[in-house]
């Protein structure tokens, strides 16, 4: 009976002992210490300088993930020029014309030219910026005997961009190619033009463009081949 009677009384001691100190107050010092900073009461985080769970409509407590970078920009194609955005604008209405010149002793060197004959300013493709003067939209017909022979003054290149000029009302842009010099690449037959005075045909040709002007040109002259 003392037995049990010893074993109720230290049962009654442990559980008073056990409800006093879960009852003790925590001090708030003692968590800030504790976590690093101190916490509201009621809201669930994780500590900052971990990657532990988050509660759910939290935001976590690691740093947003940083933007992906730009990618590098790439140079063009080697088989085909890339087409920068031009830095002009075209009117509506915009007028143009193809002028053909050819100065007696240059050889068969012939000045193409595309003149504003309108009343606004006009944005045009005015040649090929490579390691020589090319044109991707200028061809010429010239007449050997009853036929007509097409040449192009556009060649193989690694780098190259399209230039775009503002034609002001009145104003002419000049390119100049030596025909001859052209006739005889791969891409043109790879044969001399006859000499003589030969009838040519000019076009320039943008009717597949949007950036700039877009139109169908043409003009006749008497090409002399020296």
């Amino acid at each position: 009976m003392t037995a049990v009677l010893s074993h109720f009384c230290t049962g009654v001691a442990l559980a008073w002992f056990l409800t006093s100190c879960s009852a003790a107050p925590v001090d708030s010092a003692t968590a800030s210490a504790t976590n690093g900073s101190a916490v509201p009461s009621g809201v669930a985080s994780s500590s900052p300088t971990t990657n532990g769970p988050t509660a759910l409509g939290s935001a976590p407590a690691s740093a947003s993930p940083s933007a992906p970078s730009s990618p590098q920009a790439s140079s063009s194609p080697t088989s085909s020029p890339a087409a920068p955005a031009p830095a002009c604008a075209t009117a509506k209405g915009a007028k143009l014309e193809l002028l053909a010149d050819q100065t007696k002793g240059a050889g068969a060197v012939v000045r193409f030219g595309l003149h504003n004959t309108g009343t606004e300013a006009v944005c045009v493709y005015t040649h090929v910026a490579t390691h020589e003067l090319q044109h991707d939209w200028l061809e010429l017909e010239v007449g050997e005997g009853p036929a007509l022979r097409s040449l192009s003054f556009n060649d193989d290149r690694d780098k190259s961009a399209y230039a775009t000029l503002t034609l002001a009302p009145g104003a002419t842009d000049w390119q100049s190619f030596d025909v001859a010099a052209w006739a005889l690449r791969r891409r043109n037959g790879g044969r001399a033009l006859p000499k003589g005075s030969l009838h040519a045909h000019a076009i320039y040709d943008t009717t597949r463009e949007h950036e700039v002007w877009s139109g169908k040109l043409e003009t006749s002259f008497t090409l002399r081949v020296p």
